[in-house]
């Protein structure tokens, strides 16, 4: 790989790295101390790219690099003036605590005209899609940010992606009108740079690195209908006969954290609840006979989707290590005392040299088909927590969805042989090759809307919110989302128990839905092939006309289905 390798000092070197055409990465290594980002380090993003043809040229204090229709410029303190067909884009690089780039924070400054419109950083705020003007914090946080994506992309055809896990903000003009600023306290400079034509162009730019999203097994593009914490099998198959005798599509069925026998379970010891969901003592652990309610699933045509909660170590499994831990050598000693034979573990979860998904492998033979990846409790904070013996969780907290979704997504793929439906309210840079996600404890309403085509425009196609079926404009919305969750945890909102109006419609939804489904699945592999997204914002779909960056109440279902939301004061953008 062609790689420019330039000495700013004795100390600090700028390595600009040509990865395909308008692609770049660029990095400032101290110290020859080339410390991955977790996100290159566990492969989230990819790494190995064929060779591209580059030309160096050095001329006194500066150095040109030429790749193709794109050239750099570089000066001796390291800022960069991108020349491309068209336009130019000028980075200023910076540290913020002198030359100590190792780790230690760095500043990134782009200057914006006036005319520049920005979007992506994906759910970090529900108020607005076009994001000039705001202040976003790349910090996961539960309810008001689940999902921050250090991506950023302009109307003027170019994008920044920040390699970096710790808390970093994206100053897009609100401090300074005409100033993009990337302020991070920790953290090595590692970014990507991409040009292209147009923001569909600078999605499937960026989604070349973080991950195409995925494409979900063709029963997720269907409709999953969780079910009421209190209920029993016995409840659970007698839902599933009155979706078939009501002719209501439904596809999964999802159980809440009552499955197990001991409530939110966080430990690998999980296990069914005896008495509501009664399993023959008799027989292993893994059964799924004509006796256990899994075989009724099964004949109605149903999968099953479980509840889980998860505060398990995943980097152990990520970096390939094993825990050490010496022995101790009693020579000598007149008492003999066990308790002071091994070091202490302070984490009573996790089981060392045993991957998180092990455990899950008897609940998979069972049936369960899916997992709904609760919030609990891998979005909060962990202060005082070593993950693998070695990362602080200012570096680990945005990074944990990304592994969690990661590992199950690979190990249940690895383990049956088809694909898999993880959802996550969860989100980070890479998600969207692993997991759907659905937009947390936030309702059905607009905002969550919000949220979604703010993860559009940020390389995530495969969202949903929880379906609202107590007003008519909540279902039509929730029902045209590239995948539909109705959480029923604790609510009683069934199609035969919300009155003769809403039961209707729900039942029409549900079957147009269906009707739909070679359309949507056609979408989701454009989705897969290019990083469009399903669900569209109409400035990503018409971006030459900026009255659209602030319309959050329209999108574009695919390439022809305009959908309206709450609001039906619609725009009618040009087509047929």
């Amino acid at each position: 790989m062609k790689v420019l390798n330039l000495d700013i000092d004795k100390e600090l070197k700028l390595c600009i790295q040509p990865l395909f055409e308008g692609a770049f990465r660029v990095r400032l290594i101290y110290r020859d101390s080339a410390r991955e980002s977790l996100l290159t380090k566990y492969g989230i993003f990819k790494t190995e790219w064929d060779e591209l043809d580059a030309e160096i040229i050095k001329d006194g204090s500066l150095t040109k690099m030429i790749v193709g229709p794109y050239s750099i410029k570089i000066d001796n303190q390291g800022s960069m003036l991108f020349e491309t067909p068209g336009q130019t884009l000028k980075v200023a690089l910076y540290g913020r605590r002198g030359k100590e780039y190792d780790n230690e924070g760095f500043r990134i400054d782009i200057p914006l005209n006036d005319e520049e419109r920005l979007y992506g950083l994906g759910d970090e705020t529900r108020k607005m899609i076009m994001k000039r003007g705001h202040k976003a914090e790349m910090w996961i946080k539960n309810v008001v940010a689940y999902g921050p994506v250090p991506f950023v992309m302009s109307n003027k055809g170019w994008a920044i992606l920040t390699n970096c896990t710790y808390n970093h903000t994206f100053d897009l003009g609100a401090t300074q009108h005409d100033l993009l600023r990337i302020d991070a306290e920790k953290g090595a400079m590692d970014f990507y740079v991409f040009f292209a034509d147009s923001m569909p162009g600078l999605l499937n730019a960026y989604t070349n690195v973080s991950g195409k999203p995925l494409i979900l097994p063709k029963s997720g593009y269907g409709f999953t209908f969780v079910c009421n914490e209190e209920e029993t099998a016995r409840d659970l198959v007698e839902d599933c006969c009155r979706f078939r005798k009501l002719e209501i599509p439904c596809d999964y069925m999802g159980l809440e954290p009552g499955w197990m026998q001991k409530h939110y379970d966080y430990s690998i010891n999980k296990k069914w609840d005896p008495v509501r969901f009664y399993i023959p003592h008799w027989e292993a652990e893994n059964y799924n006979g004509t006796w256990s309610f899994f075989f009724n699933l099964r004949k109605m045509g149903f999968l099953l989707s479980l509840w889980l909660c998860c505060d398990y170590d995943l980097f152990w499994e990520e970096e390939k290590i094993q825990m050490q831990s010496s022995s101790a050598d009693f020579e000598g000693a007149q008492i003999v005392d066990e308790h002071f034979s091994k070091g202490i573990i302070m984490d009573k979860i996790t089981k060392h040299g045993e991957p998180w998904f092990e455990h899950l492998k008897k609940f998979v033979d069972q049936g369960a088909a899916a997992f709904k990846l609760d919030g609990s409790n891998h979005i909060i904070e962990h202060p005082d927590r070593l993950w693998a013996g070695k990362y602080l969780d200012d570096e680990a907290h945005n990074i944990y969805p990304v592994i969690y979704v990661k590992q199950m997504k690979e190990e249940y793929e690895k383990y049956t042989g088809k694909r898999a439906l993880m959802n996550t309210p969860g989100i980070y840079a890479g998600t969207q090759q692993y997991a759907a996600s659905w937009a947390g404890d936030t309702g059905g309403k607009l905002p969550t809307l919000v949220s979604i085509l703010n993860l559009s425009l940020s390389g995530h196609a495969n969202h949903s919110c929880d379906l609202d079926v107590s007003t008519l404009e909540s279902m039509h919305y929730g029902f045209l989302m590239p995948w539909v969750q109705q959480n029923g945890w604790r609510n009683w909102l069934y199609p035969w128990m919300i009155g003769e109006e809403l039961g209707e419609a729900y039942k029409y939804y549900s079957q147009m839905r269906s009707s739909l489904f070679p359309y949507i699945y056609s979408m989701a592999h454009i989705a897969a092939q290019t990083g469009m997204p399903i669900a569209r914002p109409l400035c990503l779909s018409y971006p030459d006309n900026p009255s659209y960056d602030n319309i959050m109440h329209e999108y574009m279902f695919g390439d022809y289905l305009l959908v309206g939301a709450f609001d039906m004061h619609l725009i009618l953008p040009p087509g047929k």
